[in-house]
């Protein structure tokens, strides 16, 4: 009975190593901060009018794993300026490395009546403050600079809504995303569970 106890311990003691090792080689979940500007552009790449050019208070947040190809996560931002006289809001925003240094997101825009207008937009990342480029510029403080790409290549940034009251025009966002916290990772909790069993099945076999 003692040794089949062993065995079971060991092996639970391989996996858990075995998963901290992966999830240790795997790339960083970071977490930041983003102020930046929002511009909707007519097809002809004019300015809509009746707002101002850029929102300079838009703030949010990006959640992302920070690998350069296949990296995936999550965004917010909030307004603090109406558009044409309305409040906008953008959610379930999702984010997917397309590659090193550049990002697309898709989000979904309720305005005035509209809702769940579908926008896409191609972003690119640029440090301008790296610690550390040996880890991808993933220290709290490192600063990435943030355009939107012109993605259809017509000259104006950004990509054509397909839906909506602004079929045809486009939003881009630009501004500045800083490097809030890189969690602890994973692999660091998988590790102390495993210690923490480890210390428990020896107590138990001592009481006995």
């Amino acid at each position: 009975m003692i040794s089949m106890k062993k065995t079971a311990l060991a092996a639970a003691m391989l996996a858990t190593v075995g998963a901290s090792v992966a999830v240790a080689e795997a790339a960083p979940i970071v977490n930041f901060n983003y102020s930046g500007t929002f511009t909707m552009y007519t097809p002809s790449g004019a300015v809509q009018g009746g707002v101002a050019v850029n929102d300079p208070a838009l703030t949010g947040t990006m959640t992302m794993d920070f690998n350069p190809t296949v990296g995936s996560g999550t965004a917010s931002i909030s307004p603090s300026v109406t558009f044409s006289g309305f409040w906008w809001t953008a959610h379930a925003i999702t984010l997917q490395a397309t590659g090193p240094g550049t990002v697309h997101a898709q989000m979904l825009f309720d305005w005035n009546t509209s809702a769940n207008i579908l926008v896409d937009v191609d972003f690119s990342m640029t440090p301008t403050i790296c610690v550390n480029p040996l880890n991808g510029c993933t220290t709290p403080g490192d600063t990435f600079s943030i355009a939107t790409l012109d993605s259809n290549g017509d000259g104006v940034p950004g990509i054509p809504m397909t839906g909506g009251p602004f079929q045809g025009f486009n939003a881009s966002f630009g501004g500045t995303a800083v490097v809030a916290a890189v969690p602890v990772p994973a692999a660091v909790w998988l590790f102390g569970s495993g210690l923490l069993g480890l210390v428990g099945v020896a107590r138990r076999k001592k009481s006995s």
